[in-house]
């Protein structure tokens, strides 16, 4: 499997995920597919870690809200990414070297060597390269 680690009890469904050589996935992560999802090399993804790239459709009242759809929304991470526990939703791209907290909620793009945290997830710093902090760039989006 392009030297993959798969933890015990993880769950998928949908489309054929894109799983990068090298990447792992801890125990109880679930990746919820039904559009695409794109997950780079070289990540490292904690225990119980939520992938999904579906919302359930919510506006109208008189209908059920299991009833009236859903909306996708592909999500990619890049290479040499770090996921601690918890979760990544629809239309999110997480760049390259970046960093996500344990316990963060990732709701929007997270640029590469951001290293992001809360809920929802914020920048909270940024990764060094050669020497020099990245913080020019760095940022989460905010539409």
């Amino acid at each position: 499997m392009g030297g993959n680690k798969i933890g015990a009890e993880r769950s998928s469904r949908g489309r054929a995920d894109a799983l990068g050589r090298n990447s792992l996935l801890g125990e109880y992560c679930t990746i919820g597919c039904n559009d695409r999802i794109d997950i780079g090399r070289d990540v490292m993804i904690s225990q119980a870690v939520s992938i999904r790239d579906t919302d359930h459709t919510h506006a109208r009242t008189d209908i059920a809200m299991k009833e009236q759809g859903i909306t996708t929304a592909a999500v990619t991470i890049g290479d040499d990414v770090w996921i601690g526990q918890r979760t990544i939703l629809k239309g999110v791209t997480i760049g390259r070297g970046a960093i996500i907290a344990a316990g963060a909620v990732v709701i929007r793009d997270v640029d590469a060597f951001a290293i992001v945290g809360g809920v929802p997830g914020r920048v909270v710093g940024t990764r060094t390269v050669a020497g020099e902090t990245q913080t020019e760039g760095a940022k989460i989006a905010t539409n």
